[in-house]
């Protein structure tokens, strides 16, 4: 069986591509013959890359000119015809669907987060990727979360839902935190991603443990939002409690779960702009840190609650100092979400979570199983 995967690169930084290269590694080591049509191609990896796509955010000029990329890419990238497409990024739904129809062949959607209900913001747009939907084969929510919010927008039978897989490199790395107050929030900085809720629990949580240190991982381009966390952090007094690590590589990532203590990212929902599952909670718990995110987000997929971490209500900055405290100063509770959270990790392996593509895919109709 041979598969056209689409995504936006096989960058690890980012979500889609944490995704996909998980998704694509383990199938290719189930013998999958694959290649990957992307915007970015990244010659670290070994899978064979093509690239040829427009950048996955812009999707309003994506779908003015879907046609013209799938015209250019069937004449320059001498693509040879698959089996079957999985495009596991919202916004090249459109371009999945049309070499879906020009080859004769079915389609997979992905769909993470946000970009599956933007997209449909737009009369036009959504009248495109509503026709995606409907015509996918499968759609792939990566969490109950997602698939509520797109079935809010519009009614399909075709979704089913596999959460995001936690690589085993992660349960080898070894807790070198002996106690010490350390928290740990990896994510773009952004509004939707809650970094500000989080500073202002520290604050509180700082009058119990003076010498809490707050590490934040990520990305920092919404400049507009960094400022406004540095004038959280000036305002509250924060400058010695706050290390703002931006984006790093995962070799670094790794370094900073094992002094650690607890993780925390407590995601904020709106109509159009919402957490999709949040992977960075597995990589967490595989290491052995408790978690604490929201409900109302795909956190509420990713944390099983009072056994891996847990959840609070979005913007309580109460209800989060209260969680961030219990854990930190209680033994028992942080070594019961310590152990937990490693035996719900395990349960989220990617070994275990390609399993669940064998309906999707019909691998047993190709021969891939023994």
């Amino acid at each position: 069986m041979k598969i056209l995967f689409i995504t936006e690169s096989l960058d690890q930084k980012n979500g889609w591509g944490r995704y996909s290269l998980g998704l694509i590694k383990h199938l290719g080591e189930m013998n999958i013959e694959l290649y990957v049509l992307c915007h970015k191609v990244f010659s670290t990896e070994p899978f064979r890359q093509i690239s040829g796509l427009p950048t996955a955010l812009n999707f309003r000029t994506n779908y003015m000119f879907f046609l013209f990329h799938v015209v250019k890419i069937l004449f320059y990238s001498r693509l040879e015809k698959p089996d079957m497409i999985h495009c596991v990024v919202e916004t090249y739904a459109p371009i999945a669907w049309l070499l879906s129809k020009y080859w004769g062949i079915p389609y997979v959607l992905t769909i993470h987060g946000s970009f599956a209900i933007k997209t449909l913001i737009n009369p036009w747009y959504s009248l495109i990727q509503k026709r995606c939907y409907r015509q996918a084969q499968t759609i792939v929510a990566v969490s109950n979360y997602t698939k509520k919010r797109l079935l809010e927008k519009v009614w399909l039978e075709n979704v089913v839902v596999i959460p995001n897989g936690v690589e085993q490199s992660f349960f080898s790395i070894q807790q070198t935190n002996t106690g010490e107050p350390m928290v740990l929030g990896v994510g773009a900085l952004k509004h939707r991603k809650g970094f500000h809720v989080v500073l202002r629990a520290l604050a509180e949580v700082k009058r119990f443990i003076p010498d809490i240190k707050y590490y934040m991982v990520g990305s920092t381009q919404d400049s507009k939002y960094r400022l406004y966390l540095r004038g959280i952090i000036h305002e509250l007094g924060l400058e010695e409690t706050v290390v703002e690590c931006g984006s790093i590589d995962e070799v670094e990532l790794k370094k900073l779960y094992s002094i650690s203590r607890l993780f925390v990212l407590t995601p904020i929902s709106d109509e159009y702009d919402f957490e999709g599952f949040g992977l960075v909670y597995l990589e967490a718990n595989a290491t052995g840190l408790p978690v604490i995110g929201t409900y109302n987000s795909g956190a509420e997929d990713a944390i099983s609650d009072g056994k891996s971490g847990f959840l609070v209500p979005p913007e309580s900055v109460s209800a989060l100092a209260e969680k961030i405290l219990l854990v930190l100063q209680d033994s028992s509770v942080y070594n019961k979400l310590s152990q937990g959270g490693q035996v719900w990790a395990k349960s989220m392996l990617w070994t275990e979570i390609i399993k669940r593509y064998q309906k999707v895919y019909d691998l047993k109709r190709h021969s891939i199983y023994n």
